[in-house]
């Protein structure tokens, strides 16, 4: 378990902001695939992990902005053959 206060000095919500998110866009890593599989409840191969990750960085890419888990979500469909 991470205590907060180690990554950033305060606590966003002392400042009434929201705490930090995982996105998705042209900067994401595989780190960031992972967790949006999590958030959608999928699992996936290393390799679909990658191809996923090339995917988003392309979609990023073309509308200029990050994707949000619907965007995702097909994606992962598409790489997985499931419905998501």
């Amino acid at each position: 378990d991470v205590d907060t206060t180690e990554v950033v000095p305060y606590l966003p919500s002392l400042v009434g902001q929201p705490g930090p998110t995982i996105v998705l866009g042209k900067g994401s890593g595989v780190d960031n695939i992972a967790e949006g599989l999590e958030r959608l409840g999928l699992q996936a191969s290393d390799e679909q992990k990658l191809e996923m990750l090339g995917q988003v960085k392309a979609k990023s890419l073309e509308k200029r902005d990050l994707l949000d888990d619907e965007e995702f979500a097909t994606i992962a469909e598409d790489v997985l053959g499931t419905r998501a």
